[in-house]
């Protein structure tokens, strides 16, 4: 078990790769899910992403795919479509327009400068963009 660890928000994969080569007893976590796949073959311990915070269950069960060796292709692509439709976005206020728009309630819209607060109307566009992908959201 690694004590260091390293996140690497740029999203350069290049960049990724050398420190993973570089500092083979540190666990890396490449930028996000969409390199989650790419990471774990190359010796990543996983990702660290704010779209964890919606999509938890289907990128788990794509790290669990991954490390067992099973077909990945259809959950890889619904986990990156997912990731581009909320970061295409704006990221911070696209999660919370979701979750506001699933749940009613409007104080996800508030946000902290320097973003723009989001709005609900953007959240139900968003919610149908995701289509089947954002079913889980607000679900228990």
């Amino acid at each position: 078990m690694s004590w260091w660890a390293y996140k690497d928000s740029a999203g350069d994969w290049n960049n990724t790769a050398a420190v993973i080569a570089a500092a083979p007893k540190v666990a890396v976590f490449p930028s996000s899910e969409a390199q989650l796949t790419k990471g774990l073959a190359n010796g990543a311990a996983g990702c660290i992403s704010a779209t964890v915070n919606l999509n938890a269950a289907a990128i788990r069960a794509l790290y669990d795919a991954t490390l067992a060796g099973e077909d990945i292709t259809d959950a890889e692509a619904g986990i990156k479509a997912f990731r581009k439709i909320i970061q295409d976005a704006g990221l911070i206020a696209a999660m919370k327009a979701v979750l506001s728009a699933r749940s009613g309630d409007r104080r996800w819209l508030n946000l902290r400068a320097p973003h723009e607060n989001a709005t609900q109307t953007s959240g139900e566009a968003l919610l149908a963009a995701l289509g089947p992908l954002a079913d889980h959201i607000g679900r228990s």
